[in-house]
Parts: structure tokens; sequence; C-alpha cells
């Protein structure tokens, strides 16, 4: 009942066939295949499984680093992503609007602030953004360009230091909280 086609990597079913949880289902309309045949998982998966490697290779030889990707993203249009849009970014921002109220929290720090979506949400008294795509700061440089609560930083690991402590407390804007949220 499976053929897998020559090349393709992929096993092929006739459009009579409804794959559902590993079971080929025969189409109601097809007289001739009325009888139902059980598919292993394996034979599913297995074409799938001779792929993965190689899309794993290609993927890696592509991927050049994550400030080339996001600054790639970002200067071809691209948004931060769907956790920083919609009633997923609503959801965030109301628990950290409510978690900066409630423990009075002076400044937020944000590593990877991206086009800057999610912050027009925030209500935070002062704001630090870094991100290691310069388009990404260029749009909240812009988005924000009236707002002086906010300063946004281009991050580079490579060569970030800080003398001043601004980052690491020393100079009294200690981080009383750490949140990963994506």
């Amino acid at each position: 009942m499976l053929s897998e086609k020559p090349g393709c990597g992929h096993a092929a079913f006739s459009k009579a066939q409804v794959i559902t949880l590993g079971t080929v289902l025969p189409s109601h309309r097809d007289p001739v295949s009325q009888e139902r045949s059980a598919v292993a998982a394996k034979d599913l998966v297995r074409p799938v499984m001779r792929i993965r490697p190689i899309a794993i290779a290609r993927q890696r030889l592509q991927f050049t680093g994550s400030a080339a990707y996001w600054e790639r993203r970002y200067a071809n249009g691209g948004t931060s992503g769907p956790g920083s849009y919609g009633a997923v970014a609503l959801a965030k921002a109301d628990f950290l609007n409510e978690l900066v109220h409630e423990n009075s929290l002076r400044s937020v720090i944000e590593f990877g602030c991206g086009d800057g979506h999610q912050l027009s949400l925030a209500n935070y008294p002062a704001y630090i953004g870094l991100d290691v795509s310069r388009t990404a700061i260029e749009l909240c440089r812009h988005r924000f360009s009236s707002d002086l609560t906010k300063s946004f930083y281009l991050y580079d690991g490579t060569c970030f230091v800080d003398h001043a402590g601004l980052f690491t407390g020393r100079s009294g804007y200690l981080a009383r909280c750490h949140l990963a949220l994506d």
C-alpha cells in the first residue's frame, strides 16, 4: 500500500488513502479497497529519518550565528516573532507590567529587545534594551525616539565591556529579577 518514490526520500500515498496516527484508511469512495490496513509508525518515519541528517547538516552550514540570523531577519522586514505579537504578547506585557509595579522596580534591562513591539506594550519607569541586530536597534530608536525613558544598545558579546557596572549592578542598577519568557 505504501510506495516510496525513487529519489524523493518520502512515502507516497494514493489519493484514496488518508493518513491518521500511523494507519492508512482507504477512502470511503473507493469500493475496491474497503479493508483497513495498519501501517507501522516506523514505516512512516523511516524515510524522514534518512533525510534528517542531511537537513540538519544543511541548516548548520547555513547558520552563521545568532547575530547574523537576526540581522538578516530584521533587514529583510521580519519581526521578532509571534511571541511579541497578539495574545501572547499581551499576556507577557500584563505579567511584566504587574511584576514591575508590584515590586517597585525602577528599571528593566532586556537582552534581545528585537523590533520593540513587545516593549510598546510595556509600562516601565526606565528601560535599557540590547540586541545583536543593528537593524533592530535602529527600529527601536526610531519607534521610541520621543521616549526619553528608553535606551538601546547594540550588543556584541566579543567586545562588551561594562566597567561602569551598568549591567552588572556595581553602579547601583542592580538587577533584582531575571526572567526568560520565550
